[in-house]
């Protein structure tokens, strides 16, 4: 089994594209001392939120909604819903 790498120049870490769970960025963050940040986006309207902080502990967490951008939840009464996002990177023409 080889080594891993200590990765000296590594400066900032991203996750983007599936949830990250709390276990994978714990274990990574206490081998090479950097967070993991969170990135979630669309392709229908570009980045939508970010965790800046990198300090969340939820499991599935992706962060504050990015400047500019606003979340409205369909369904405010519910555990889990589907979101609508506002912002300039978002069409206003319906997909077909």
């Amino acid at each position: 089994m080889s080594e891993t790498p200590t990765l000296p120049r590594l400066r900032l870490c991203i996750s983007a594209g599936a949830p990250l769970s709390r276990r994978v960025a714990q274990n990574f963050r206490e081998k090479f001392g950097l967070p993991i940040h969170s990135f979630y986006g669309a392709s229908e309207c570009g980045g939508i939120c970010y965790d800046q902080a990198a300090t969340e502990t939820l499991d599935g967490f992706v962060g504050s909604p990015m400047k500019d951008v606003e979340l409205e939840p369909l369904d405010a009464n519910a555990d889990v819903t589907q979101v609508r996002v506002r912002s300039a990177a978002v069409t206003d023409e319906p997909m077909s």
